[in-house]
């Protein structure tokens, strides 16, 4: 393809080849690439082929476009999971379980937190008397409330309503 002559001047745009035509001049792109049109004076929307993937969003550009990535996805089309557990985040010998955009600590027993760093207050109260300073609050003994986690043991259905039982209150500050 070449540059005709008679072609009006300037009617292709961004450097475009120019074609005298039958009837009128006829613009070619394929020397430039990123342009489209009659004149070739239309941006390609490089993001309408949805080149990005996992919810990134596609910002189109002059002949490129660019993919912003959701948390947990990485790489020029956001393709790629991120291995959060790389960084080895858990401690004290935990599992680190990848999770999409987040990573979870499976914790040895003895700790806990969601980097299993924490050793946990464990307090045994028998009878509703205990010497755990740590209870934040406690309410009935059928409703059972502590600002942080607790197991208990309560007796069966057949027990008397008066049996002691035994209350493992695990306190992490």
């Amino acid at each position: 393809m070449r540059n005709d002559s008679r072609c009006l001047p300037n009617s292709c745009q961004k450097n475009s080849t120019c074609i005298t035509g039958h009837r009128d001049d006829i613009c070619r792109c394929v020397d430039i690439t990123g342009f489209t049109g009659t004149r070739c004076e239309m941006d390609v929307d490089e993001c309408s082929s949805e080149p990005c993937h996992n919810g990134a969003v596609c910002r189109d550009g002059i002949d490129e476009y660019s993919c912003y990535c959701v948390p947990g996805y990485q790489g020029k089309h956001c393709d790629l999971e991120v291995n959060e557990c790389v960084s080895d985040p858990c401690l004290n010998g935990a599992t680190c379980l990848n999770l999409i955009g987040r990573y979870y600590c499976i914790c040895p027993l003895g700790y806990t937190g969601k980097q299993c760093f924490k050793q946990p207050f464990i307090c045994v109260m028998e009878n509703y008397h205990t010497p755990c300073s740590k209870i934040y609050s406690y309410t009935n003994t059928h409703a059972h409330t502590f600002s942080h986690t607790y197991l208990t043991t309560r007796p069966s259905a057949s027990a008397a309503a008066a049996a002691p039982y035994r209350l493992y209150l695990i306190i992490v500050d």
